[in-house]
């Protein structure tokens, strides 16, 4: 599923063209290839984390902070003749050896690479819930979504709460689902052929589109959008599916949790909030410390921290979010763009 994210960055532009040409023959159509040959906009890019499988660049380029950066391996191309040394994060290597030999020199990591990819996971199916009301478990997921896309990596974001207020949250408001769209999902739980692009909109990531009212009037329930996430997951079209859910805990929600391979649990540090998770874990099996994982939101260091007093030695806390003014969580945008959102992002990819 997962396809290799490689960047060639030199300013000749010609010689990264012919360079992508032989990646493409490598790799076929299982790799996303950017070619960048604006110093300024690959400063630019490197601002923000990235996860990278192969990143090729121009020694001249080279800036130390990118090994911040999770990329598997980093290939600098020297103008002037230097002996080949490789290591296991990457190499120097001459950059008029010829194509020929310097796909020989690149050979191990290319292996290795292939190898990992026939290893990697499926879609990763993510359940973001809290029985926490208002604790913004749909302002998170939207985040997680924003920052997913910055890591090149292809998201949906599915709202599967009986009211839903995410469109506020986007740049533009959406239109709401019609009628031959919502009929295909109550099909689709009978196994029929999935809703057609039609039924999703798209601001860097793509969304169910919102219902006009509560799903359940329709007799879309949780299971319905349960079947589709999982014939999503089949179908390979991401990498990433976020499942952003009501507070209430049902059997459904509990089902839910079972099919995702993820699921953030949120949290806050105030006392009857810490009081409603403790009544959680009494209802589910969080032995799996890598699936249940607890991210605690809108946290303010200034003020008191029940979670040391009752919860910190029982889960695997996360993340800490910290509080973002109104302004800010009112932008998708803005949420991906926060520290923390980007450190929980990396821990789904």
């Amino acid at each position: 599923m997962a396809r290799y994210q490689i960047v060639l960055a030199d300013q000749d532009e010609d010689y990264i063209s012919l360079l992508e040409l032989r990646f493409l023959e490598y790799f076929g159509d299982v790799a996303d290839i950017q070619l960048i040959s604006d110093p300024a906009y690959f400063r630019s890019y490197f601002e923000t984390p990235k996860k990278l499988d192969l990143l090729i660049i121009n020694d001249a380029l080279y800036l130390p902070e990118l090994t911040r950066h999770s990329i598997e391996a980093i290939i600098r191309l020297s103008e002037v003749p230097v002996e080949t040394c490789w290591e296991k994060s990457g190499c120097i290597l001459y950059k008029y050896t010829g194509m020929k030999i310097l796909f020989d020199e690149l050979a191990p990591y290319l292996d290795r690479a292939a190898s990992c990819g026939a290893q990697r996971q499926e879609t990763r199916l993510v359940c973001v819930y809290s029985p926490v009301g208002g604790i913004g478990s749909t302002t998170l997921s939207l985040g997680l979504c924003a920052a997913l896309v910055k890591l090149n990596r292809k998201v949906l974001y599915l709202n599967t709460e009986t009211i839903q207020s995410f469109p506020s949250l986007l740049p533009q408001q959406p239109p709401t689902m019609d009628a031959q769209c919502r009929n295909q999902l109550l099909r689709e739980v009978n196994g029929t052929e999935l809703p057609g692009q039609e039924a999703f909109g798209h601001c860097g990531f793509d969304y169910l589109l919102p219902f006009e009212n509560s799903p359940t009037s329709y007799g879309i329930t949780l299971t319905h959008l349960i079947k589709l996430a999982q014939d999503l997951q089949q179908s390979n079209r991401y990498h990433c599916i976020i499942l952003d859910c009501s507070s209430e805990f049902t059997q459904e929600k509990s089902v839910l949790m079972s099919a995702c391979s993820t699921v953030l649990i949120l949290l806050s540090q105030e006392q009857q909030a810490c009081r409603r998770i403790e009544s959680l874990l009494r209802n589910i099996n969080i032995r799996d410390g890598e699936k249940f994982q607890f991210v605690c939101c809108r946290y303010r260091e200034d003020e008191e921290n029940y979670l040391k007093e009752s919860l910190l030695g029982k889960i695997n806390l996360a993340e800490y979010i910290p509080y973002l003014p109104a302004h800010l969580r009112s932008r998708v945008d803005e949420i991906g763009n926060q520290e923390a959102v980007m450190r929980l992002a990396y821990r789904l990819v």
